[in-house]
């Protein structure tokens, strides 16, 4: 990797970090340079459209992390409820390790809507579109029509989101971890 990939990807894990504790209007630009350990000629060397393109690409790279995590543990040759816990309490873990300054690497943008520019929201509205998908289409392989599926998949994405919510805002995992104890409840996939 050139030193320029490196400062590149610096920056965006940085930006990673600070928007998911602060949101896009608490992320001054002195504080995501200061993360990334970049002076100021770097972010529009990289980042032409600026904060805004350097939070999209911070989102991108948090989205696509919580992908793999989702695709890992809930792929259809594994037990759904179980693979649900282990992306709870690896939320939980990471929350509780960051003193509760994490939950979903989206959600501090999506909070911070009114004061985010709409690529950005759009950037955290996709991912969370696309985690959505990822568990209906595991719904689906459980046996649970479309329609079914989708709304089940809604239903289980924001408990999961409120109960990192709850986390964060209570400095406690026990939300995600009360979660995790219902999950078989909540997913009862009889009709």
């Amino acid at each position: 990797m050139s030193k320029g990939q490196d400062t590149r990807q610096r920056m965006i894990a940085a930006a990673a970090e600070v928007l998911e504790r602060a949101g896009y209007a608490g992320a001054g630009i002195n504080e995501l340079l200061e993360a990334g350990k970049a002076p100021r000629g770097s972010l529009y060397f990289h980042f032409p459209g600026g904060k805004e393109e350097l939070a999209v690409a911070a989102l991108e790279v948090s989205a696509a992390e919580m992908t793999r995590l989702l695709q890992e543990h809930l792929s259809a040759d594994r037990a759904l409820v179980p693979g649900l816990r282990r992306v709870l309490t690896v939320l939980a873990d990471r929350s509780e390790a960051a003193g509760f300054e994490k939950g979903c690497p989206v959600s501090a943008v999506v909070l911070s809507s009114g004061a985010t520019p709409e690529p950005v929201r759009h950037a955290a509205s996709e991912a969370l579109r696309t985690w959505q998908h990822l568990l209906a289409e595991r719904l689906r392989a459980e046996g649970l029509g479309p329609a079914e599926s989708r709304r089940r998949s809604g239903l289980l994405l924001s408990a999961v989101e409120g109960a990192l919510l709850l986390a964060r805002a209570h400095r406690s995992r026990a939300p995600v971890d009360e979660l995790s104890k219902e999950l078989e409840r909540l997913l009862s996939l009889e009709s």
